[in-house]
């Protein structure tokens, strides 16, 4: 399994897809483009860049965790 932080980037790596097709459909909408389906895709950028926010954050919930139990170790 990707670690969170690995999951972040591919979900962003999605959003940007995303949002750049639906650059390009709103551009074009007066030469046959979709106005609706650039909607489309703008709305499946922001649901991917949500999700790359969640895996962002418990990547960083995880190193949270890994440094206080470093912090709370017996000294040795």
């Amino acid at each position: 399994m990707a670690s969170p932080t690995q999951q972040a980037t591919f979900k962003f790596q999605q959003a940007y897809r995303f949002a750049d097709q639906a650059g390009g459909f709103y551009e074009v909408d007066r030469a046959g483009g979709s106005v609706d389906k650039g909607n489309r895709y703008l709305s499946a950028a922001v649901r991917e860049m949500a999700e790359g926010l969640k895996h962002l954050s418990d990547g960083l919930r995880a190193t949270y965790m890994l440094l206080e139990e470093i912090k709370n170790a017996p000294r040795r």
